[in-house]
């Protein structure tokens, strides 16, 4: 019944009607060709970037590189959780905060996902605080001087303090390992002591003992003692 309604209608269309219809018919066409048109080159445009990325995952060094192993640790060869030695190794070899924002690009071209969201998802919340202060403690260039920040070595060793696993208390050794390992001298060791106590009001030494098994604690330090 509606297909004779629109038949009859068409009938008793004027020519002006019918070639307005015309051009209103293919005007229509024109706008989806086009859509499925820009679609279809932006699949490929996206494909051939993604897979340029993906070859200089192989190569040590480069962004690509990192934005890739930080994808592996997160995947954890299909095991439960994340594995966080392996961000933080990643993270920590990074050399610059430009860098920094390759490796982001570099992660959404690769697997469209956001680098930080992803981070924040699969961290615990002091984890991903520990991995926030190496970034921040990163030069800005390759070009500027190394920074050294003894208040975010203090929030680091903070944090790696304050983990928890599933809801309760624990410590992250590696993250005091990797916090002890960047303090670049004897000196710098007594300048985190001092941000530590001004940050937290309490001795670096008092929670470090309370975190650390006694028989552990001078195997920790030893990073420190062997530091010019």
């Amino acid at each position: 019944m509606i297909l004779e309604k629109a038949q009859k209608r068409l009938i008793t269309l004027t020519d002006k009607e019918r070639t307005i219809a015309k051009y209103v018919a293919f005007g229509f066409a024109g706008v989806t060709l086009l859509g499925v048109s820009y679609l279809t080159t932006r699949y490929f445009i996206n494909k051939a970037k993604a897979d340029a990325a993906e070859k200089l995952t192989f190569e040590e060094g480069t962004p690509g590189f990192y934005a890739k192993q930080l994808e592996m640790a997160f995947l954890n060869d299909g095991l439960p959780g994340t594995n966080v030695p392996l961000v933080r190794r990643a993270i920590s070899k990074i050399p610059t905060k430009d860098f920094w924002k390759q490796v982001q690009k570099q992660y959404k071209s690769l697997f469209r996902k956001v680098l930080i969201k992803r981070l924040s998802e699969e961290l615990t919340t002091t984890e991903y605080s520990e991995m926030v202060f190496i970034i921040q403690g990163k030069p800005d260039s390759i070009t500027d001087p190394k920074q050294f920040s003894p208040l975010l070595i203090a929030k680091r060793l903070n944090a790696a303090f304050n983990y928890t696993v599933l809801g309760f208390p624990a410590t992250d050794e590696d993250g005091i390992r990797s916090a002890l390992i960047d303090v670049p001298s004897k000196v710098a060791w007594e300048q985190v002591k001092d941000a530590y106590l001004t940050e937290f009001q309490i001795p670096l030494m008092t929670d470090l003992r309370d975190e650390l098994e006694f028989w552990e604690i001078d195997d920790y330090l030893d990073i420190i003692k062997n530091k010019s």
